[in-house]
């Protein structure tokens, strides 16, 4: 059988089922790019559940890999999973507490009851945040792509033009240059529409003095890349320009010390102690990163309470920032591999500030 699904089932007692719903959860243990199905296990078994539309995508897929494919119109797919766990003698159910909906999992609760259904308490994304080299080969195939489009697009910014614009033009870049899709709405934000974090970019016309905050990622072959750059378009002023050297220096200092061994939390710390030494603590209101790959926010995250641990192979962000209200905010992000000794950084833009 596929070597993740066993590894999956050697994290839950013998006399367990596991329950896989999430399509990118499904997608990591197996391969298999479909839509609408279910994956379901036991100890030295697995069955994907889907419907005629998939037929002959699955079965290409799972020939010769001892995982089962198992065709069903919708009506008929739940009584196929409870049979299959009634086969496997199984006695509860394991579920992704993290990715299921409280109606879904009434409606399998019931389904399979008198099984009790218990949560997974996040093996599966656990283990995708452990990357293999063949995964971080394609993030930073994704990188290499978005950083390109972030080079076609700069030179777009220009005063009166809008954010939206630059946003969808971006986007664009990175279709055209092969990536499957952006890894996230694009954000695009200037003056002081950049204080806001996660801005929209709308109408606002970009002006000359303005910060202009890009955070960006391509999809390839399923997984993310995450970036974002500050440039400017002619000459910011000495506010700005201060806000945007001790955001780099605390960047510069994250990821000079992220490696193996330590806790996300202590991460978190080595930026925010230095944001916090200048002043400026209550302007940085978010985690200093988090986990990529399959998804563009996954486990671990680097916040101040988090005990998540740093293991070698992660792909994280470090991503520190200072957002002034109604004047203008600062982001500089890198993705970064987790080394034994230190951290891979993927990304290849420069953080010196840009001025266009």
């Amino acid at each position: 059988m596929i070597a993740l699904i066993d590894r999956l089932m050697a994290t839950v007692p013998d006399y367990s089922g596991v329950l896989v719903t999430s399509s990118k959860n499904i997608s990591y243990l197996t391969g298999y790019p479909g839509e609408d199905c279910v994956l379901v296990a036991a100890k030295g078994r697995a069955l994907l559940v889907t419907d005629f539309r998939y037929a002959e995508l699955a079965e290409a897929h799972f020939q010769g890999t001892g995982v089962e494919v198992g065709i069903y119109g919708y009506a008929e797919q739940g009584d196929a999973i409870k049979r299959f766990f009634s086969e496997c003698h199984v006695v509860e159910v394991r579920f992704e507490e993290g990715k299921m909906t409280y109606l879904a999992y009434q409606g399998y609760a019931k389904l399979l009851a008198p099984l009790v259904l218990e949560p997974l308490s996040g093996a599966i994304e656990k283990m995708r945040a452990v990357k293999s080299e063949e995964e971080i080969a394609c993030i930073k195939k994704a990188q290499q792509i978005a950083e390109a489009a972030f080079i076609k697009t700069l030179p777009l910014v220009k005063e009166g033009v809008t954010e939206r614009y630059l946003a969808v033009e971006l986007e664009h870049n990175m279709r055209l240059l092969g990536a499957e899709d952006p890894s996230f709405a694009s954000i695009v934000a200037s003056g002081e529409h950049s204080s806001v974090p996660h801005a929209v970019p709308d109408g606002k016309k970009i002006k000359k003095g303005e910060l202009i905050t890009f955070d960006f990622g391509a999809i390839y072959k399923g997984y993310c890349s995450d970036t974002t750059r500050t440039v400017a378009l002619g000459d910011p002023g000495k506010e700005a320009r201060e806000i945007y050297r001790i955001v780099g220096e605390a960047h510069a200092a994250g990821i000079s010390q992220l490696k193996a061994g330590m806790s996300a939390g202590a991460l978190d710390a080595v930026c925010r102690d230095i944001i916090t030494a200048y002043g400026y603590g209550a302007y940085f209101g978010h985690g200093t990163g988090h986990g990529v790959g399959l998804d563009i926010h996954e486990y671990p995250r680097l916040g101040m309470r988090s005990e998540d641990p740093l293991v070698e192979g992660m792909i994280v962000t470090v991503e520190p920032g200072i957002y002034l209200k109604g004047k203008f905010g600062v982001r500089t992000e890198d993705i970064l591999v987790v080394r034994k000794n230190g951290a891979e950084d993927l990304t290849t833009l420069s953080a010196e500030l840009t001025v266009l």
